[in-house]
């Protein structure tokens, strides 16, 4: 993300997100109807319809692709675009 000048926020628990916590609140908070990429994979797949409802009114599918290995696919990674932050707390 840096080279592009991008920010990464991870959303979730501090059990969950562990450092990540700390580093969010260094950054410009995230504002309300921005949009944001959603990526995850197969191994333990949360849908965003499940997990970012609460924080993004609506998700898409932008890409699934297989994750290769020796050869093999071994799981899929997802890339989801997450419609309209909005402040939850």
């Amino acid at each position: 993300a840096r080279p592009m000048q991008k920010d990464i926020y991870l959303i979730g628990d501090i059990n969950a997100i562990h450092k990540y916590y700390w580093i969010n609140k260094e950054k410009d908070p995230l504002v309300s109807g921005q949009d944001a990429i959603y990526i995850t994979h197969s191994r333990n797949f949360q849908p965003p319809e499940k997990t970012m409802n609460k924080h993004f009114k609506e998700s898409l599918l932008l890409s699934k692709f297989p994750i290769i290995r020796n050869d093999q696919i071994v799981e899929f990674g997802y890339i989801y675009l997450l419609k309209h932050y909005y402040d939850v707390e």
